[in-house]
């Protein structure tokens, strides 16, 4: 396995699904759109009137349900980029 460069296409999905199928019980990391915002910020927010909805992550990007594949796990580092740990659906 490598890196695959976005943008996701249906190319770059199907070399991800055939990277995973040949590697059985394989993970893929991948870096999620948007930004974590922990409690800290959310207060400091609150207190001075600002709205921080725009900051959040959106749900999961649609390639990843359409690549067959599902999220294991999320990981978010503290007011930063979000990844996710994906694997093949069972």
């Amino acid at each position: 396995m490598g890196i695959v460069q976005g943008p996701i296409d249906p190319a770059s999905i199907e070399r991800l699904q055939r990277d995973m199928a040949r590697e059985p019980g394989a993970f893929a990391v991948v870096q999620l759109p948007g930004r974590s915002v922990g409690p800290t910020i959310e207060r400091l927010a609150d207190r001075l009137g600002i709205k921080i909805d725009g900051m959040r992550g959106s749900a999961e990007p649609a390639w990843i349900s359409a690549s067959r594949l599902r999220v294991a796990h999320r990981y978010a580092l503290p007011n930063g980029r979000r990844y996710a740990l994906l694997e093949a659906q069972r």
